[in-house]
């Protein structure tokens, strides 16, 4: 009953007796998973050999002809010099040129292919992220939304109190006038009314 009495004493002055409900907190951020890690890509040979059109298995293909371009041995030649010692050994082997130019041209779609799906991915990844991050920015603007609101509760109520007890100290005033006047004549002198004044001005003053 007590309770009750004091919270409408406490809405009649203005003043709430209710505390603020404070929002709900934000998620703690997670632990970086397995998928935070950055992606691991196959090796070319593995897109090789996974590639939907199947490479040929042959002792020669267009990388074993990189690689003889490449070698030491071929160093400091002129192009020509190069192309002629590669198309000699390619006709030894009994290799048919065109069969290098097909190989390459599957090895180069198998790559192609498999960026295409790599970048695909990437994409995915990068729109759930986006989306995460969306849905994290509009909980982060309600939770400062909702705080900011608590804190002009808190100004607005300190300024309703500050209202309440100028009006109090107004009505101390009319009280003590009220008393002044009405122990001045509680005397039968006029003398005595300016000491009983004298008494009442001077405990407004903070005198005894």
């Amino acid at each position: 009953m007590f309770r009750r009495l004091f919270d409408i004493a406490s809405i009649k002055n203005g003043v709430s007796s209710e505390a603020p409900q404070l929002p709900a907190p934000l998620p703690a951020p997670s632990r970086p998973s397995s998928q935070s890690l950055p992606p691991r890509f196959d090796s070319f040979e593995e897109i090789y050999r996974s590639a939907p059109a199947n490479l040929p298995r042959a002792a020669y293909t267009i990388m074993k002809v990189a690689e003889m371009l490449n070698s030491p041995h071929l160093a400091g030649m002129s192009i020509e010099t190069r192309r002629g010692s590669v198309m000699m050994a390619l006709e030894a082997a009994g290799v048919d040129v065109k069969d290098m130019l097909q190989d390459a041209m599957l090895r180069n779609r198998a790559l192609e292919d498999y960026e295409e799906a790599q970048q695909k991915k990437l994409q995915d990844f990068e729109s759930s992220k986006n989306e995460a991050n969306g849905k994290l920015q509009a909980e982060l603007e309600r939770v400062s939304a909702e705080y900011m609101r608590l804190i002009q509760s808190n100004v607005d109520e300190v300024a309703r109190r500050q209202d309440a007890f100028r009006i109090w100290q107004k009505n101390k005033e009319l009280e003590l006038q009220n008393m002044a006047g009405a122990s001045a004549f509680c005397s039968s002198t006029s003398g005595g009314m300016n000491t009983s004044l004298t008494m009442v001005s001077g405990r407004r003053d903070g005198r005894s």
